[in-house]
């Protein structure tokens, strides 16, 4: 006989109950199984996002590393620079040093040596001197600081 007098057989309703009741235990399998995917990929997600935040600030530290270097490079450079700068004119002191020596000759050698007045004597001492304190203007420190001489001053006589 029909179910409630619908004209629809009750086996029927039992049997669509029964695939309905199944279709929404799939659905909800399905819904766990999204839900779980969800969690997962989230997680995933969140982990993906810090390891981006570590690999962004290495990046800062290793850009501030390089401005660092760079500075570093652009500063012994000028200090080569300025050591190339004072070695040459501490040649050219030493040519003309050597040149005034050599070109000195038998006299100014006589009058050097000579015991009476000793003029000569301290006139190359004076000459010296002014060397000195030229290759001493141009001896390359770190600090840029004038560097005193470490050659003990004589008593002129």
């Amino acid at each position: 006989m029909p179910w409630g007098g619908c004209g629809i057989p009750g086996g029927f309703l039992v049997a669509r109950w029964a695939a309905l009741d199944k279709e929404v235990e799939g659905l909800n399998k399905d819904k766990a199984e999204l839900s779980d995917k969800l969690q997962k990929t989230a997680g995933a997600l969140q982990e993906m996002t810090k390891k981006q935040a570590d690999a962004m600030q290495t990046l800062q530290r290793k850009d501030q590393d390089i401005m660092r270097l760079e500075a570093e490079v652009a500063r012994q450079t000028r200090q080569v620079e300025v050591c190339e700068t004072k070695n040459t004119r501490l040649y050219q002191l030493d040519v003309e040093l050597m040149d005034k020596y050599q070109s000195k000759g038998v006299i100014g050698a006589l009058l050097q040596a000579e015991p009476f007045t000793q003029l000569k004597r301290v006139e190359v001492e004076n000459l010296l001197q002014e060397y000195r304190d030229k290759v001493d203007e141009e001896k390359f420190t770190l600090s840029g600081k004038p560097v005193q001489s470490p050659r003990p001053e004589r008593a002129q006589q």
